[in-house]
């Protein structure tokens, strides 16, 4: 992979390793994650694992099979993580 860096991303999630892949390779600064209830501990502890290298925001689904429902989420983060700056 090349070496690409972001400021702040948003992304869903449904595995841990992805999160540690994103903020491995983008460095994003700030790193919001629209997620389920069922992998919520998880996420938290890999995020807790990578905390010093980025800022991390969270937002669960109600209901994942409703795409909408992550839209909603998606609008939420970008207000927060615009908030800060990015």
């Amino acid at each position: 992979m090349s070496t690409v860096s972001c400021k702040a991303l948003i992304m869903v999630v449904s595995r841990t390793d992805a999160i540690e892949i994103a903020v491995q390779e983008l460095k994003p600064e700030a790193v919001g994650l629209i997620l389920s209830q069922d992998i919520l501990g998880p996420v938290v502890m890999k995020c807790e694992e990578l905390g010093p290298r980025a800022k991390f925001r969270y937002r669960l689904v109600d209901s994942p099979m409703e795409i909408g429902n992550s839209f909603e989420r998606f609008e939420h983060l970008l207000s927060e993580i615009q908030g800060f700056g990015y």
